[in-house]
């Protein structure tokens, strides 16, 4: 019986590696995929922006360049992000400044009550402001969990309460 050449598992190793990268990077294709598909609840926006040259306007605008883009714990760009990170960069490209941390963001500027929501209004989903994302019209963008995507959530459903940054 031939004994198989000295470095084959080195070689099956590296195969391997291929294989789940290749597949790591399928998954991210289809998840971004589907974020940006249009159906109900995961839609890419396609309503009006406010104006570009405000800071909410380029808030927005920033969100939506970045919706397909995976979620990352800790992450704020400009290949991925989380929820705040995401938030921050985008009020940061509307000039204003803010932590990396939801709870923060959500303490420090004023309330909005939901039934006058702006484009560029931060909402949160949570009571305790644990998780935060960008109005943008008709619904929201946010970055959501690990193997996820950011992506547009349509109508104010699960929207818990907003601060305005602008």
């Amino acid at each position: 019986m031939p004994r198989p050449p000295p470095n084959s598992s080195s070689s099956a190793r590296s195969t391997a590696r291929s294989a789940t990268s290749l597949r790591e990077e399928q998954a991210r294709r289809a998840a971004a995929a589907q974020a940006a598909s249009p159906k109900p609840g995961n839609k890419p926006w396609t309503g009006p922006v406010p104006d570009p040259s405000g800071g909410a306007g380029a808030a927005v605008a920033f969100a939506q360049a970045q919706l397909g883009k995976p979620y990352e714990y800790a992450a704020s760009g400009p290949d991925t992000y989380d929820c705040s990170g995401l938030t921050m960069r985008a009020w940061q490209a509307g000039g204003v400044s803010m932590p990396h941390y939801s709870g923060a963001q959500a303490a420090m500027f004023p309330r909005v009550p939901l039934d006058q929501l702006q484009p560029g209004d931060l909402i949160t989903s949570s009571s305790w402001s644990a998780h935060i994302g960008i109005w943008v019209g008709d619904g929201y963008i946010h970055a959501t969990h690990t193997g996820d995507v950011i992506r547009y959530v349509g109508g104010s459903g699960s929207v818990r309460d907003a601060v305005r940054p602008g």
